[in-house]
């Protein structure tokens, strides 16, 4: 690996996963460790670590294209796990269906709002990976339906609001992986049998 490719990966692996720290689990982190406690910081440093750590990774998956099947299952469930905190683990709010994407649009003029909406499209970029086998049809529609059924779950649960504009997003970060999926030919499970490098 040559060093543009390992300067890419610090680089991106750290603001990604900075931002991921920040706006995901700083918030987390509060309801069950509070900031007069002795283990606030060891937390804090260990969740910027972990978000750092598997942004790397997958950088590095990008970039080499084959992992072993343990790591690869691995990685799923962290992902599952890191999207269901980040979709499910805010606040109890009240229930609201924002149902003109528009509302949300105008609001990207607040640098919070606009930041969570990159997140919220970068979230479901991987997810895309799992589509690369159908045609864009069905994936358009599969996407459209997975992201409506989580909005109207977050909404009901009262761990966030229905925003249609969110479904977009969702759908839009979905499609974005199919494509990359598609055009690198990625298929990250080393089959057994073949003589192919660990990650």
């Amino acid at each position: 690996m040559n060093f543009k490719k390992v300067l890419t990966i610090i680089i991106t692996s750290i603001v990604l996963g900075y931002l991921m720290h920040y706006y995901v689990f700083c918030e987390l982190l509060t309801r069950f460790v509070s900031t007069n406690n002795l283990l606030y910081f060891p937390a804090m440093w260990f969740s910027l670590f972990f978000c750092i750590t598997c942004f790397a990774i997958l950088d590095i998956i990008l970039l080499q294209h084959k992992i072993s099947k343990y790591l690869y299952y691995t990685l799923i469930t962290l992902y599952i796990l890191l999207l269901v905190i980040a979709i499910f683990g805010r606040s109890a709010m009240q229930t609201v269906f924002v149902w003109n994407p528009m509302d949300s649009i105008f609001d990207l003029r607040d640098p919070e709002m606009k930041l969570q909406s990159l997140l919220n499209f970068l979230c479901f970029i991987p997810m895309g990976y799992f589509f690369r086998r159908l045609k864009l049809s069905f994936v358009f529609c599969g996407a459209t339906v997975l992201a409506f059924f989580l909005e109207i779950v977050q909404a009901l649960t009262a761990r966030g609001i229905f925003d249609t504009f969110d479904i977009i997003l969702y759908v839009a970060g979905i499609c974005v992986g199919y494509g990359i999926s598609r055009l690198l030919k990625l298929e990250l499970l080393v089959e057994s049998g073949k003589n192919q490098k660990d990650l």
